[in-house]
């Protein structure tokens, strides 16, 4: 993620995630790694391990919120509702996907 002007459509990716997953650093550090000038992350934690602190560490400027009594992935998808406003443009994911450095860039791209 870069710092830089903000002129590209505002995306927010939103990782949702049962908890530290084998492959959840890897997931962060993907989404920390993302060339998209105007991306945020929200991460919806729906398990019982406290994530905010791996995730804060990994991506400092990323927003952590809990769903544990939410009853599935899209029901706690939907929390990022009340977490963010003025996303053109929204990429939920599950805790094992991996994102390629330009991933974001290529779903805006195909999206506009």
């Amino acid at each position: 993620m870069t710092s830089e002007s903000k002129l590209a459509p505002p995306v927010v990716a939103v990782l949702v995630t049962d908890g530290l997953g084998a492959w959840f650093g890897e997931v962060l550090d993907a989404l920390y790694e993302q060339d998209y000038e105007n991306l945020q992350v929200v991460v919806v934690d729906r398990g019982h391990d406290r994530v905010a602190e791996q995730v804060v560490s990994k991506i400092p400027e990323a927003a952590v919120g809990e769903a544990a009594s939410s009853k599935g992935f899209g029901e706690a998808a939907n929390t990022v509702q009340s977490m963010v406003e003025g996303a053109a443009f929204y990429l939920f994911l599950r805790e094992d996907a991996v994102l390629a450095a330009d991933e974001d860039v290529l779903l805006v791209v195909v999206a506009l």
